[in-house]
Parts: structure tokens; C-alpha cells; sequence
């Protein structure tokens, strides 16, 4: 009798070990998956704001275009005025601002602070990027109307 209940005790205990290991297995796998649905969660919120941000950005530049009023202006993003003509960072090679290795401007820069930081006569600038939709401005990817030896060429108005 005794061995029957020492063998139920024995088979107990197997079991026991069995279920608190597959336990322990279940709960690294729980605090896995929680720390991937925190990080996905994380890059939902960031994408969720990039694309709120961008979205009212596109409105805004799209009022003040149909208002009369300039594309570019000095409240706005670098990322912001990249996006908002292919020229745009050309332009602002231009002028020294951005696309060197000791510029550290990023796209969350505003430009009219990028442009005070790194001495860049904010007016010009701005007439400069605007040119880029009324054919003012004209970069070396224009052609041959660009001088060869500068990054750009802007023309007077008249």
C-alpha cells in the first residue's frame, strides 16, 4: 500500500513540476507579447501624430495658396517645406542651410529658426522656396537656365 502511495505521491509531484514549468513558459510568453502590443502601441501613437501633423500641415499650405498667400513660410518645418516642392532642399543647399555634414537641421527644425541659427537672411530664403511654384527660382535640375557655377539662380520679378 505504501508504494502505490508513494508511486501517487511521486506521479503528483511529476505533474506539479510539469504544469508550474509550462506555467512559467506561458508567462514569459504573456510578458513578450505585452511588451510587443506596448511597442507597437507606441509606433501607432507616433504614426498617428506624423500623419495628423502632415495632414494639417498640407491644409494649412493649401489655404494660404488658394488665399493668395506663400507656400513656404517661416512657421514651418524643414520636413515640412521638403515635402512641399522636390526642389526645396536644393534651394536650401543653396543658401548653406542643410545638406552639409556640419548643418545638424533636422526635419522637426522650424525654418525661420533654422535659418536665424545658421545666419541665413530668413526674406531671401522664404522668396527663394516660393519661387520654386512662380518659375522664379531655378535650380541646376532645371537646365540650362541655371548659371553653372551657382546651386541657384533667382530672377527678378517684374
Amino acid at each position: 500500500m505504501d508504494i502505490i502511495l508513494y508511486g501517487a505521491v511521486g506521479l503528483f509531484i511529476l505533474l506539479s513540476l510539469a504544469s508550474w514549468r509550462r506555467c512559467a513558459r506561458l508567462k514569459g510568453e504573456v510578458e513578450r507579447l505585452e511588451r510587443g502590443t506596448d511597442e507597437l502601441r507606441a509606433f501607432v501613437n507616433v504614426s498617428h501624430e506624423r500623419m495628423k501633423s502632415e495632414i494639417l500641415s498640407r491644409v494649412q499650405t493649401e489655404l494660404r495658396r488658394r488665399e493668395g498667400g506663400p507656400a513656404f513660410h517661416r512657421d514651418m518645418s524643414v520636413g515640412e517645406a521638403m515635402k512641399l516642392h522636390p526642389q526645396a532642399a536644393a534651394v536650401m543647399a543653396g543658401f548653406h542651410l542643410g545638406g552639409c555634414s556640419s548643418c545638424s537641421i533636422s526635419d522637426n527644425h522650424i525654418l525661420g529658426d533654422a535659418a536665424r541659427d545658421y545666419g541665413v537672411n530668413i526674406d531671401r530664403l522664404l522668396t527663394a522656396l516660393n519661387g520654386l511654384f512662380d518659375g522664379t527660382t531655378k535650380t541646376p535640375e532645371d537646365g540650362p537656365h541655371a548659371h553653372a557655377g551657382s546651386m541657384l539662380q533667382i530672377q527678378a520679378v517684374k
